[in-house]
Formats: C-alpha cells, sequence, structure tokens
C-alpha cells in the first residue's frame, strides 16, 4: 500500500537505487579484476605460473592449485588454506581464473592445472571493464614511471586534459 502512494517518486527512488547497486557490482568486479591481475602477474614473476606438462600434454601459463595456496600462505596474502581458497573461488566464479580443461567449476586445494583467462585469451571484456584496465593501466604507467615534480600545473588549453 505504502508502495502505491509514493506514485512515481517510488518507481525513480527504486530506478536510481538500482543504478547505485549497479555501480558497487562494477566497482566491486573492477576491485576484483585488479587484484587478480596484481596476482597474476606476481605469479609470473615468481615463475609460479608457468609451461606444465601432464601426460605428453604441455599446458602453457598455468599454476598447480595446492602449489598456489602454500604461495598465498607463505607470501602473506592469506592467514589459512580456506581464505586462499575462497580467494582463488571469487577469481573462478568472476572468469578470471578456471581449470585448463574446464572440468571443475569449484576451485580445489589439490594438484590441478589452473590458468589465467588473460593468459590463454579466453577472458571475455566487456567495453566497461577495457575502459576500466586502460584507465588502470594508464593510472600504473602515470605512477610508477613519472617523477612527482617533473611536471607542472597551467591552465587548461582547450580539447586536452588537465590532470592537475
Amino acid at each position: 500500500m505504502e508502495g502505491g502512494s509514493t506514485g512515481s517518486g517510488g518507481s525513480d527512488s527504486s530506478h536510481s537505487g538500482s543504478g547505485g547497486a549497479q555501480q558497487r557490482e562494477l566497482e566491486r568486479m573492477a576491485e576484483v579484476l585488479v587484484t587478480g591481475e596484481q596476482l597474476r602477474l606476481r605469479l609470473h614473476e615468481e615463475k609460479v605460473i608457468k609451461d606444465r606438462r601432464h601426460h605428453l600434454k604441455t599446458y602453457p601459463n598455468c599454476f598447480v592449485a595446492k602449489e598456489l595456496i602454500d604461495w598465498l600462505i607463505e607470501h602473506k596474502e592469506a592467514s589459512d588454506r580456506e581464505t586462499a581458497i575462497k580467494l582463488m573461488q571469487k577469481l573462478a566464479d568472476r572468469g578470471i581464473i578456471h581449470h585448463v580443461c574446464d572440468e571443475h567449476k569449484e576451485f580445489k586445494d589439490v594438484k590441478l592445472f589452473y590458468r589465467f583467462r588473460k593468459d590463454d585469451g579466453t577472458f571475455p571484456l566487456d567495453n566497461e571493464v577495457k575502459a576500466f584496465m586502460r584507465g588502470q593501466r594508464l593510472y600504473e604507467k602515470f605512477l610508477y614511471h613519472v617523477p612527482l615534480g617533473s611536471f607542472s600545473c597551467s591552465l587548461p588549453v582547450p580539447g586536452t586534459i588537465n590532470i592537475c
């Protein structure tokens, strides 16, 4: 009954509420993507991700689930095995990692090969994620490669972007 008395104001409110929910979901997805990408890069550096052989077949750019769980705990990325498994399951649920043969949807703390979809070209990026990742790369490039005192701020020039 209360919903009927609010009229169109109620629908405007619910619309903005769903927009806010969608925004929060995009922010959560972005956070998971960034975390996943940072982890992927570290695992490549540490040689946890590498080509592996099983039954005369080579699986490029993959990791062993059990070894990764050990690594996450060793490097203080997770406090225990259960937390590490939950972290990796979240990446699997978001389609960031997958079993190399797509036979296991649930991330398991056993000797199974998993891979980041970005490493095998199967990560489906929609336009919002592509734009976010491009912005993230530009931000990181700027943050790590430009000395803080190397630019000065001036009045904006039409048609340019002012970062100050």
